[in-house]
């Protein structure tokens, strides 16, 4: 998923498909997930993004993944019709911890909706923070990058409600190696299109070490289990 102001989960894809049995001949998802936002126009806004997904939602598998944003005066945000939710603390300049964004972690953990999160958006000190202090709140870290596994051993260690995504998770072998530490139900398929080509991702998963059960959970059934309304 990309730093755009709205995003849409793509459940068109194999990993999305409960007929499809191969992540491997997956091409541009992200967890089951393919953002397919349009490129941000001046003057657009998070809010009108998500009323540009929720006019495409359902339509060609496209399931609506709303930005949320703090509780500014003018800019409220809906999350009706949401599957998951996405935040950019980094580019909308607010704080993630802040306490007047608890009410929107209050919901998501009522309503069993994922948050989503890049790493250079919120950084681990803080993302350690917020998954301690919302222990119900299943959130999916993206764009992990390369060399970043021993700071995200001590977070995932110990933050059980984390999850990552294969969005630019570019550790050699990383993969592997996490799906031997905390097992695959915590790792998602992911690709980052249109920021980033989908086929890396595409060969890391296909070409990983990873048995068919565990590559079938990361490629599609921890997508099915986190994001409600993927078949």
């Amino acid at each position: 998923m990309c730093t755009r102001p709205s995003a849409l989960i793509r459940a068109r894809t194999c990993v999305a498909r409960t007929s499809t049995n191969s992540p491997s001949r997956c091409a541009g998802s992200a967890s089951g997930r393919q953002s397919s936002v349009r490129p941000r126009r001046s003057g657009t806004t998070p809010a009108h993004g998500n009323a540009e997904a929720l006019a495409v939602a359902g339509t060609s598998g496209l399931h609506p993944c709303m930005t949320a944003l703090p509780p500014t005066p003018g800019e409220t945000v809906d999350l009706e019709g949401a599957i998951a939710v996405r935040m950019y603390p980094a580019t909308h300049d607010f704080d993630p911890l802040d306490a007047a964004m608890d009410p929107l972690y209050e919901r998501l953990v009522a309503q069993r909706l994922p948050l989503t999160v890049g790493l250079p958006e919120i950084g681990w000190p803080a993302l350690d923070a917020l998954a301690g202090r919302w222990p119900g709140l299943a959130v999916i870290v993206s764009a992990l990058g390369y060399r970043t596994l021993r700071r995200l051993a001590a977070v995932f260690g110990r933050r059980p409600n984390l999850h990552a995504d294969m969005v630019n998770f570019a550790s050699h072998q990383g993969v592997e190696w996490f799906v031997r530490q905390w097992g695959a139900e915590r790792l998602l398929f992911g690709t980052g299109t249109p920021v980033r080509d989908p086929a890396e991702a595409v060969a890391r998963l296909s070409w990983s070490g990873l048995s068919d059960a565990d590559r079938q959970l990361v490629g599609h059934g921890n997508a099915v289990r986190l994001f409600q309304g993927l078949t």
